[in-house]
């Protein structure tokens, strides 16, 4: 038999491909921090959402009631309908007037933003981006909730989460493809 005379490919030592995958994540998890905040835009909420709505009331449909900011209001009265954005229950419509006042008057009608689309149950909707994305947030927002720390109700730790949650799927992926090759 002959001999292959060309040397065999160089491949790095398991522990070193670990050490090497591990500083790739770390380095594109700061990567995607640099510009500090997160923007919290209309088409981010159904997604954020989704796994706060279904560890909170176990359903993957929204109703208005629950979140009030996804939805605009109609109001009709001797001056004309208005639309009006309800950020939450607590927010002064009038002086003095909380939105939750005039919502329980029954003079507000919810309209769905164009991110939401009725479900098939009577006063529910749904994501039309669907619910991959939410799902797979639902263990890290569910460790995130043993914390206490009220991350529900603040939409600054809930876009911060999220971030941080989508960053580590992006650095996460990246590894993957580094380690499979």
């Amino acid at each position: 038999g002959t001999v292959d005379p060309s040397p065999a490919p160089a491949v790095a030592p398991p522990g070193r491909l670990w050490i090497h995958s591990a500083g790739l994540f770390a380095f594109l998890m700061i990567v995607y921090h640099l510009n500090g905040g997160f923007i919290l835009s209309r088409d981010a909420l159904p997604n954020l959402y989704l796994p706060v709505n279904l560890l909170t009331h176990g359903s993957l449909t929204f109703e208005p009631r629950d979140y009030p900011f996804m939805f605009s209001w109609e109001i009709s009265g001797p001056a004309g309908t208005k639309l009006l954005d309800i950020p939450s229950w607590d927010a002064e419509l009038l002086p003095g007037v909380q939105a939750r006042e005039i919502h329980a008057s029954g003079m507000l009608k919810p309209k769905p933003r164009y991110f939401l689309v009725p479900s098939s149950r009577e006063g529910r909707f749904n994501n039309i981006y669907g619910p991959g994305a939410g799902l797979t947030a639902v263990p890290f927002f569910a460790a995130l909730s043993l914390t206490g720390s009220g991350w529900r109700e603040n939409s600054g730790t809930l876009g911060t989460a999220g971030k941080v949650f989508a960053s580590a799927c992006v650095a996460g992926s990246a590894v993957f493809v580094v380690l499979s090759v």
